[in-house]
């Protein structure tokens, strides 16, 4: 018997993507199915299109409520799912044929990963033209990431919503409200603690860019923290956070250096090398 796959889709305001998202959704080959979608109160049409999908297929069922910001919502849509593999995709992304199953057939072949990752078509909201693909193994082929990996990476291995999640990895208390808008990244972090993730080198998922997009304001002073969370969380990662850490700062000064703020820029640049001194060390120790 095939396990279930709930989709929970997070969205707020996006009227004009949310009925293309449930159509790639709906038009998985997956059969056992349910859709979640967790509307954060959205003031532009959202709900209408929701409901009116709602209303030709028994799988969706629709949320509302009040705002609650990324991470609120995204507990929201969470909590109501009932699968037992999970994948969470905002409102304005899509999924390509064939994903579901793609994904749940990796899963059910490897009974001690947590989660799969697919590779992510990411595209310019105006045109539709890609801008770049998000590869996360060789094309057409998979690979093992572990929790290192993941985190070390500033849990860039892959957009979220291209993930999917055994529930029985899953954080009870799901995205965690501390971080208001990153909160993905220490929710993922969660998950490899428990097991490998499966990474497949098809491009599977659709990721829009756009002006409106949160990831637009970046996310520096959630990263820093959701580091230090990961570090106090699980101590035998810390080698993994420090590397980290040392890119996440090396960026900065990179960015200081643009923006002309050079003392900021020296700053960050010192920092990041005793964090990557600091990695080595830690790294060493453990051998």
């Amino acid at each position: 018997m095939l396990p279930r796959v709930s989709v929970a889709v997070i969205t707020y305001n996006q009227a004009a993507f949310i009925g293309e998202c449930l159509a790639s959704v709906l038009a998985q080959d997956y059969p056992e199915l349910e859709v979640v979608v967790a509307d954060d109160g959205s003031t532009d049409g959202t709900r209408g299109v929701v409901e009116e999908v709602a209303r030709g297929d028994a799988r969706v069922k629709l949320l509302t409520g009040p705002n609650l910001g990324i991470t609120g919502n995204a507990n929201r849509g969470l909590h109501a799912t009932t699968g037992e593999l999970v994948v969470i995709i905002a409102g304005d992304d899509a999924m390509l044929p064939g994903r579901l199953a793609r994904q749940a057939s990796a899963l059910m072949a490897r009974p001690g990963h947590v989660a799969a990752v697919v590779a992510t078509d990411v595209f310019d909201s105006d045109t539709g033209v890609t801008v770049r693909v998000h590869e996360v193994a060789p094309r057409g082929g998979t690979r093992d990431v572990t929790a290192c990996e993941l985190v070390a990476g500033g849990n860039r291995l892959a957009p979220g919503s291209s993930w999917m999640c055994r529930r029985s990895a899953i954080p009870g208390e799901g995205f965690d409200w501390r971080l208001p808008v990153a909160s993905d990244a220490l929710f993922f972090a969660d998950v490899a603690s428990h097991g490998k993730i499966v990474a497949i080198g098809e491009v599977l998922s659709r990721y829009r860019v756009h002006l409106q997009q949160a990831t637009k304001s970046g996310f520096g002073p959630d990263v820093h923290l959701y580091f230090a969370m990961v570090e106090s969380r699980y101590p035998r990662l810390a080698p993994c956070v420090r590397r980290g850490r040392a890119t996440l700062l090396y960026e900065e000064g990179t960015q200081a250096v643009i923006a002309g703020d050079l003392a900021t820029a020296r700053a960050r640049f010192r920092a990041s090398f005793a964090h990557r001194r600091g990695a080595r060390s830690a790294a060493w120790r453990t051998l």
